[in-house]
């Protein structure tokens, strides 16, 4: 597999840029996104390569490639979810469909910006994928905050594992 569109994440940028088109204030999402630095392997019919996401919410991730993505275009990725929990690593690998939002060039990381939104998720691919949403957020939370704490995250991320051992 070639390496040209696995881009190396630079992680002092913004976990995601606007888009050209967009202000900050006009972001249509409805689900918080959460900055992330993984690989994952990205597939169609005439496609497949191993990408990073950094950008992850409930409703979708953003991808960068070296091509651009025609919108509602539909892409399967196998996503490798991780996370620390009580010393130990909870990873998960999930197959996930999504649709191609846009796909917009930006010269700083001679890439394409693909945002995807899920669709026709599995029950527990969604469930391991609000899991590790809870978790980049309790990662990134101030000291003040009285949310969920990592450690209650982790009980629950034990008991969702329990329950479905394998997805």
């Amino acid at each position: 597999m070639e390496n040209q569109d696995i881009v190396d994440f630079d992680s002092n940028a913004a976990a995601s840029p606007a888009r050209p088109d967009q202000s900050e204030g006009s972001d249509k999402r409805r689900s918080d996104r959460h900055k992330i630095d993984q690989l994952v392997l990205v597939y169609s019919d005439d496609y497949s390569k191993v990408l990073r996401y950094f950008d992850l919410s409930v409703g979708g991730l953003c991808i960068r490639a070296k091509r651009a993505f025609n919108p509602k275009d539909r892409l399967q990725m196998n996503l490798n979810l991780k996370m620390l929990t009580k010393g130990m690593v909870w990873e998960e690998t999930c197959i996930a469909s999504a649709e191609v939002v846009h796909s917009v060039y930006q010269k700083e990381y001679d890439a394409y910006l693909t945002g995807l939104r899920f669709v026709d998720l599995e029950p527990q691919v969604m469930q391991a994928i609000e899991a590790a949403c809870s978790y980049l957020e309790a990662q990134n939370r101030p000291p003040q905050d009285t949310g969920a704490t990592i450690e209650e995250l982790g009980c629950y991320l034990e008991r969702l594992m329990e329950k479905s051992p394998s997805f």
